[in-house]
């Protein structure tokens, strides 16, 4: 039985703060490949990741055809063959007919061959799924009382697994143009009830008098369909331990912690925690439901920060597109040889007009660190304060000031940049910018404007 501490949750978090640089999705060491290969072993399995304890998806028999498109350490990384199914959980997805359509954006779950519902956690996908995407329902999963619990759909074509270097061969050219073969998927023995057949078997019936049974002989041989009765009943009743779930669960809660948190899928294991709380909270069993309440709680901080990262991120990514539209309006200004300075007019903290002289200083855009580039003195006819945070072309007389040596423009005209006004040297020789929906270009941080204006 696991056990938790204070200790244990402060370094559930620091792990998953530090590994943000890390990437444990893929192996270090996988280079791209583009082979077929054909299995040689009986005991060939389609694994979810490459490590050594990866769980089975799929038994691959002999001489199945795989396309191979990356190889690492003792692995090979392969297309999913035809027929092995992808998992999704019921809180990812919904049913709609004959297809599975998602209600999240998910990566989906590699199906574990051995325990489908709660065994599966490893991510199919490199990317998500986006949300409303739909998949060829195979089967519905439900759990001893009914509940659906998940599906198996057809995996979609990024579907990627592993198999040991050492089970196949290169495929010859003629196994090669045949491309990858079907291949049964595991968890399910439904195609095993060919015996059914046996039934007919049973020939001389001899019909009695009337008010007495009928005499039917049947000849041994039809025993020999018992086997697939244990094959049909024996996975799904994996799941309905809960102390085996419990222990899957630490054990994928160990994995997730220890991985990128803009990559580990916190999500699907936070659902699997709350369904694992009230079920605990079901047996009565307030020890492991207090318990696992820990771990749901260091998982939740883990999102947190993912989402904090995600957002910075979206920010980063934004900045960087606004700093390059206003760089290209820039450069597209300094080509035309029209004006003295080109930058983003902002107030000046120094130059306030109260113990020194009122000016604006125009400041370089584009750049990492901008600077200041000049200063404007004021003039009412150019109205500069209602141009103060746009990105702006100076035309006029520069000089550097005698008394507070910095560069002072005495302006004539102060134009704000838009794409579609640019003076140009020859016209049409330059691409336009994009305009902003207003027209004007819009800096990439905000404006402050000290007491009085300057």
């Amino acid at each position: 039985m696991f056990s938790l501490s204070r200790s244990t949750l402060v370094g559930s978090v620091l792990v998953g703060t530090v590994a943000v640089g890390a990437a444990l999705a893929q192996p270090t060491d996988l280079r791209t490949v583009d082979a077929y290969m054909v299995t040689v072993s009986t005991a060939t399995s389609l694994r979810a990741g490459h490590e050594t304890l990866a769980y089975k998806v799929a038994d691959l028999p002999v001489g199945a055809v795989l396309r191979v498109d990356g190889e690492t350490t003792g692995r090979l990384r392969v297309v999913y063959p035809i027929s092995v199914p992808a998992f999704v959980r019921a809180g990812e997805a919904s049913l709609d007919g004959a297809v599975v359509r998602l209600t999240t954006a998910s990566q989906l779950r590699a199906a574990n061959a051995a325990n489908v519902i709660s065994g599966s956690w490893k991510p199919l996908l490199s990317a998500p799924m986006a949300e409303g995407a739909t998949l060829k329902l195979v089967e519905t999963l439900k759990d001893a009382t009914g509940a659906v619990q998940g599906y198996l759909v057809e995996a979609p074509a990024g579907a990627r697994g592993f198999v040991s270097r050492e089970a196949v061969r290169a495929a010859t050219p003629e196994e090669a143009k045949s491309g990858p073969s079907v291949v049964t998927r595991a968890p399910v023995a439904a195609p095993e009830p060919a015996p059914p057949a046996a039934p007919a078997q049973p020939v001389p019936v001899t019909t009695p008098a009337e008010g007495q049974p009928a005499e039917v002989r049947i000849e041994p041989t039809p025993l020999t369909q018992e086997p697939a009765v244990p094959a049909a009943v024996a996975t799904p009743q994996e799941p309905v331990r809960p102390r085996d779930r419990w222990m899957a669960l630490e054990s994928a809660f160990n994995r997730v912690r220890q991985t990128p948190p803009l990559e580990a899928e916190t999500d699907e294991l936070i659902t699997e925690y709350r369904d694992a709380i009230n079920a605990a909270n079901a047996l009565g069993d307030s020890r492991i439901a207090a318990q696992l309440e820990q771990r749901l709680a260091v998982l939740n901080l883990q999102r947190d920060l993912r989402d904090r990262l995600r957002s910075l991120e979206d920010q980063r990514r934004k900045l960087d597109e606004n700093a390059k539209r206003v760089q290209a309006v820039v450069d597209e200004a300094l080509r035309s040889h029209v004006y003295t300075m080109v930058g983003e007019l902002q107030a000046s903290t120094i130059y306030d007009g109260t113990n020194m002289p009122l000016m604006f200083r125009v400041q370089s855009v584009g750049t990492s660190a901008p600077r200041t580039i000049g200063y404007l003195r004021p003039d009412e006819k150019l109205n500069l304060r209602s141009k103060l945070g746009l990105v702006v072309g100076v035309v006029g007389e520069s000089a550097i000031d005698p008394v507070l040596r910095i560069s002072v423009i005495e302006p004539s005209r102060v134009d704000v940049l838009r794409a579609s006004s640019l003076p140009r040297a020859v016209p049409g020789a330059a691409p336009q910018p994009a305009p902003t929906p207003a027209g004007e270009v819009v800096p990439s941080r905000p404006v402050s404007t000290p007491p009085g204006g300057g």
